[in-house]
């Protein structure tokens, strides 16, 4: 009897020590999971904060790049013309820099004329003005720090700036921002729960508390998908966010022992519990490391392993008490779940992005729209200005309807829209005979459908059918098709082409078409986008007509709203 109350005690001492031990490890873990969770969330709201300043920054520069014509004027040889440009250029930006109280100055260079027109905030001074002017105009002349399509950080006279510029031409725009202003707008929102605020190169390298950095020996250029300890004694939390719009990143550097202060009185009481336990059971230690410490460490062991990334290691069958035997199995059963659901998870959000990456990189057409303006340059040479309006008007209604669609779905009406102007600015540029004739109910003019999905199948026939010597027709056809359940609404496009190959017949009727396939990444795209809206309702059926061309059928679920 009183060997079982021995036994029995200890079973319950024993593990009760083990726990406290174990939990004080992982308790100090997930510690600093959750402060650096809570961190990293305010990190990232003050660089989505950041990112955001400079994406309106970005939009404004572009807009004069590709709204105001006098940047084109810079480098007209007519003085008069040219000082008209220069005077409004100027205005502009004087008048538009209080709007972006990021900005420190905005400047126009002009490399063919030697023009530089400038706007500076109130924070600068004379001689901080005259470095950057000076930096920018030697960094353009040279070439050398310019050729970057994104914010950067540079140094100049031992200050930190971020810089954006933009190139049309022989035309340079572009802002940039004092370190320091960054610094001061992010003490205006307030940053005293996250620690030392750090504003570092996309490389590590710290642009501010730079002596802090170095004397400490912090390491500044490790990833951020996590918190990362760092210095002499890897005593400092590292925790940060890459800027989405430049090369350089916001961190927070917090010392450990500030965030674990009030802890260590509760270390030490477990430790001293944790004493006393062990030699209270001094004659039973053989039993329980059979009973319990050997099968505890090995599972102990096997956590380690799993959290160490090796998810196939199984705990190996052994003769132990009959809980620790059931518990293994559990645990083997509950790695190999975890494995295939971190596998299934990681997939479906490579493909999520993946798609959504290559709707994007669809979105953006650099041949075409440079083909557009060298058939503008072409027109004016040729002093041809009534098509030049014409084909600008259709360009900009092109582009205004490429900007703005960021919906899921978009009305049918201006998709069909949208396909027209494109055949316009391609009959205007290739001077062929191209026609497009609809066919389609007005009262499915309100329907919505995916953006651009029409778009892709004209461009392959615009690439693939078009022919300088034979007119082409694209018919583009739209109806109803009810059933029981579900209304559908079939858009069928058609050309008078040659029609599809009999291989190409079978890659997009049996979806065998793959990303990496240059020339089926629309449909391809197409596919993946409509997959991912409606899942097995919708589809899209390629055939040739009994006449000729080819044709393709979008079967979609109707959407009105």
């Amino acid at each position: 009897m009183i060997f079982k109350l021995t036994v029995g005690s200890q079973l319950i001492i024993i593990p009760l020590v083990f726990f406290l031990i174990f939990d004080n490890y992982y308790s100090i873990k997930l510690f600093h999971e959750k402060v650096a969770e809570s961190k990293r969330d305010t990190i990232t709201l003050y660089m989505d904060q950041i990112d955001s300043e400079l994406k309106n920054i970005d939009a404004y520069l572009l807009r004069i790049i590709t709204s105001d014509s006098n940047i084109s004027n810079l480098e007209n040889p007519d003085e008069g013309n040219r000082m008209a440009a220069k005077v409004s250029l100027n205005k502009n930006i004087v008048e538009s820099i209080s709007s972006y109280q990021l900005v420190d100055g905005i400047y126009i260079y002009s490399k063919a004329t030697k023009d530089y027109l400038y706007s500076y905030s109130a924070r600068t001074n004379y001689n901080e003005r005259i470095a950057m002017e000076k930096y920018t105009i030697s960094s353009i002349e040279n070439g050398t720090s310019f050729n970057k399509r994104d914010w950067f950080p540079a140094s100049v006279n031992s200050s930190y700036y971020i810089l954006r510029n933009i190139k049309v031409g022989d035309t340079y725009i572009g802002a940039w921002i004092n370190v320091k202003t960054f610094l001061n707008y992010l003490n205006g929102i307030d940053l005293k729960q996250i620690g030392s605020v750090i504003l570092a190169t996309s490389s590590g390298k710290p642009m501010n508390n730079i002596d802090y950095i170095k004397n400490n020996k912090i390491d500044l250029s490790d990833h951020l998908k996590s918190y990362y300890f760092s210095g002499s004694n890897k005593n400092f939390m590292v925790i940060g966010k890459d800027s989405k719009l430049g090369s350089f990143r916001l961190l927070s550097v917090n010392k450990d022992k500030s965030l674990l202060e009030g802890l260590n009185s509760i270390q030490i009481f477990i430790i001293f519990i944790a004493i006393i336990s062990i030699f209270l059971v001094p004659l039973t230690i053989l039993i329980l490391k059979k009973w319990i410490f050997k099968p505890v460490n090995k599972l102990k062991f096997a956590i380690d392993k799993i959290e160490s990334g090796e998810l196939d290691y199984q705990i190996k069958d052994e003769e132990h008490p009959y809980e620790f035997m059931i518990l293994n199995k559990a645990f083997n059963n509950m790695v190999s779940q975890i494995k295939q659901l971190k596998i299934d998870v990681y997939e479906e959000q490579i493909h999520k992005q993946k798609a959504e990456l290559q709707y994007l990189q669809m979105q953006i057409r650099p041949h075409f729209y440079l083909n557009a303006f060298n058939t503008i340059f072409s027109m004016a040479e040729m002093k041809d200005y009534k098509l030049i309006q014409e084909l600008v008007r259709y360009l900009a209604d092109y582009l205004r309807y490429m900007c703005k669609k960021d919906s899921l779905l978009v009305p049918f009406e201006d998709e069909l829209k949208h396909v027209q102007n494109f055949l316009q600015i391609q009959r205007i540029r290739s001077g062929v005979s191209l026609s497009c004739e609809i066919d389609t109910d007005q009262r499915l003019m309100d329907i919505h459908i995916p953006p651009l999905i029409l778009l892709t199948f004209i461009e392959n026939i615009v690439k693939h059918a078009l022919d300088i010597y034979e007119p082409i027709t694209v018919l583009i056809k739209a109806a109803l098709i009810e059933n029981e359940h579900d209304k559908y609404v079939n858009i069928m496009i058609q050309d008078s082409g040659k029609g599809f190959s009999a291989e190409a017949l079978v890659k997009i009727n049996q979806g065998i078409i793959h990303k990496d396939q240059g020339q089926s990444i629309g449909i391809w795209n197409v596919k993946q986008r409509i997959k991912l809206i409606y899942g097995d309702k919708a589809c899209i059926k390629a055939s040739n007509s009994n006449n000729s061309g080819a044709r393709i059928d979008i079967i979609l679920p109707l959407e009105k709203e």
